[in-house]
């Protein structure tokens, strides 16, 4: 029988179903796998080693994305990795872990509310609510450094190639740029009023995104003293930045929307999203021959060569079910982030084209039509 229409409604009266079409009858549970993604929210690479992060925790791969592991921290949020020669540093919203490479086994290394970490060499730097905090000793011992930014969220923390320390911050009233020449002990400011975040450095020069104002692009060639944006910018209007990566002269923005490219330092851009179902885009980062990129539903890979994206979440289970009905003996399936899906016949079917922010909160089914409460639209059809 084939369905006519997956009718979306933002609200709508939630239909009784009968007996029938709830699922609740079986004796014994059994795993289902195979629904392969989830939220992700950061990605790096080191070496031959890919590590990711979100909801579910840590995951590593060390065949290009083909196959993911889980490393730990199963029942974390983990908002950030970072990775030096020794260690992998992860944050939460609650504290800050540490795991040696090639490992699995993790020590909370500093208690807080964290949101950003930078890290150069045995140096280790974390922001939060509270503070911001250096660790001289890959996270052994840990102090507080002026300034206070008490009174200020931090948007990120960044070192540039000529060890500037650079803590972009804002508050209610106030934005700033804290500078520091000497890895945290003294401390300038710069750019009042710019609320700068996801700063890369390309040939000496700076690349940053302004917090809240799509689609500005700024750069600095005096390593974040002095901040322009760029004239004559077509950066992608109307579209939220959420990361930036840079490869050899090559701009590469995340967005709410997607991804874009810009080969002249940001005054065009051009979209590549061929292939990437999810177009809400946390994270960006390459191995110089291969972008990857986090998002609602997994992680992706964009090969320079077929210049196509690629889901490559083998492993990473991390999908969150938010709700569960049947339709002629087959399983639907919904889902905090990867959409609408559906089993039968021991596989997955995924019944929404357009995966982006697809937070199905609940789904029932009545006289052949599906109905489910959803924060995007969409329509599709199914055999």
């Amino acid at each position: 029988m084939q369905i006519k229409n997956i009718k979306y409604i933002l609200i709508i009266l939630i239909l009784l179903l009968n007996s029938k079409e709830v699922i609740s009858q079986n004796k014994y549970w059994e795993n289902i796998d195979g629904i392969y993604g989830g939220f992700l929210f950061s990605v790096e690479t080191y070496k031959n080693y890919i590590y990711c992060a979100g909801y579910g925790g840590v995951f590593g791969s060390t065949d290009i994305g083909e196959s993911w592991t889980n490393i730990g921290l199963r029942n974390l949020f983990i908002y950030k990795l970072k990775i030096t020669s020794d260690y992998i540093f992860a944050i939460s919203p609650q504290s800050c872990f540490r795991c040696r490479l090639n490992d699995t086994s993790w020590t909370k290394v500093l208690d807080g509310d964290f949101n950003d970490l930078a890290v150069k060499d045995s140096m280790i730097f974390i922001s939060s609510s509270y503070g911001f905090y250096r660790s001289k000793d890959s996270g052994n011992k840990w102090e507080r450094l002026v300034p206070d930014t008490n009174y200020y969220y931090t948007l990120q923390t960044f070192i540039t190639s000529n060890n500037n320390l650079i803590v972009s911050a804002s508050g209610d009233y106030s934005s700033e740029i804290f500078i520091s020449k000497d890895m945290g002990d003294n401390w300038i400011t710069s750019s009042k009023g710019i609320r700068l975040k996801n700063i890369v450095e390309y040939d000496n020069i700076l690349y940053a995104s302004e917090d809240k104002n799509s689609g500005k692009i700024y750069e600095s060639t005096d390593y974040g003293k002095t901040w322009v944006l760029l004239s004559g910018s077509t950066s992608p209007s109307f579209y939220y930045i959420q990361s930036i990566s840079i490869d050899k002269a090559t701009i590469y923005v995340g967005t709410n929307k997607g991804i874009f490219i810009s080969n002249d330092q940001g005054r065009s851009w051009e979209s590549i999203n061929n292939g990437l179902t999810s177009k809400d885009v946390f994270s960006i980062n390459t191995d110089g021959s291969n972008i990857f990129c986090t998002t609602f539903n997994g992680l992706y890979q964009y090969s320079k060569t077929n210049l196509n994206w690629t889901k490559k979440s083998n492993g990473i289970n991390n999908v969150t079910i938010s709700s569960l009905s049947k339709i002629d003996n087959k399983l639907l399936i919904g889902t905090s982030g990867s959409g609408l899906l559906m089993y039968a016949n021991n596989k997955f079917k995924q019944l929404s084209e357009n995966q982006n922010q697809m937070y199905i909160v609940d789904l029932k089914v009545h006289n052949n039509n599906i109905y489910f409460l959803s924060g995007h639209s969409i329509d599709n059809y199914y055999n």
